[in-house]
């Protein structure tokens, strides 16, 4: 994942994929309990990269529309994050605990192009 300027490089983000949405953690400063997406809060745009699982793997890029969940909108996504965490500590409710107040949950909406 990258912002369309690219001028912060490309980074592996962990994520969960609910209902045509990307949800993607953001730890709000840098430090080793969680990841730090360069350009969440301020970028227009959002270049996604994903490959296929397997041994022919190719890659795919698109553009995602992102905006900084709040509220009850950031605890549900936090509740999908939790779940799907493969390497959580202890119950979902420690992690989302601990990421109030500490991490940003970015939605990402890719962009489609409208048929005409």
């Amino acid at each position: 994942m990258r912002t369309s300027a690219g001028a912060e490089g490309t980074i592996p983000a962990w994520f969960v994929y609910k209902n045509g949405r990307i949800y993607v953690l953001s730890q709000k400063q840098p430090g080793p309990q969680e990841q730090t997406v360069p350009g969440v809060g301020g970028a227009k745009e959002f270049v996604v990269v994903t490959r296929r699982k397997g041994r022919d793997t190719s890659a795919q890029e698109f553009t995602a529309a992102p905006r900084l969940l709040e509220g009850a909108e950031w605890e549900e996504a936090a509740k999908a994050l939790a779940d799907k965490r493969k390497s959580r500590g202890g119950a979902p409710a420690e992690s989302i605990g601990r990421w109030r107040g500490t991490c940003d949950i970015l939605e990402l909406t890719p962009n489609v192009p409208a048929f005409v």
